[in-house]
């Protein structure tokens, strides 16, 4: 008896300690990762102005909750005293509930250059 209710107690625990990261999401979770040389001081991602500060070179920044979210949006980079700009040709239908990631890097012609990624 003192086996079966330890191995319930067991599986229970298993069972609601093992949730993925996106099970309980109720937005849009937007993070950036720089993959340029340089550190960004802040990242300021569309219209709802999502503000990302020091997010280092080859380093992601942590997730911030959207109200809607874009595959393409307008991203502002400050880095060493410069702002780069991304602007997308045509802004795409919202975002399903989700994690996403916006990667971002800077060209040697100083342009910023964005992939967007479902996590």
């Amino acid at each position: 008896m003192k086996k079966l209710l330890l191995f319930l107690i067991v599986l229970s625990t298993i069972s609601t300690s093992c949730n993925d990261r996106d099970d309980n999401l109720e937005s849009v979770n937007i993070r950036v990762e720089n993959v340029s040389a340089i550190n960004f001081n802040t990242v300021t991602v569309g219209d709802e102005a999502l503000l990302f500060e020091n997010v280092a070179a080859d380093s992601y920044s942590g997730y911030q909750e959207a109200v809607t979210g874009f595959m393409e949006d307008i991203i502002t980079v400050e880095a060493d005293s410069t702002s780069y700009t991304y602007k997308p040709e045509m802004r795409t239908d919202s975002l399903p509930i989700g994690l996403y990631t916006y990667k971002l890097s800077i060209t040697e012609e100083g342009a910023l250059e964005m992939e967007f990624i479902i996590d």
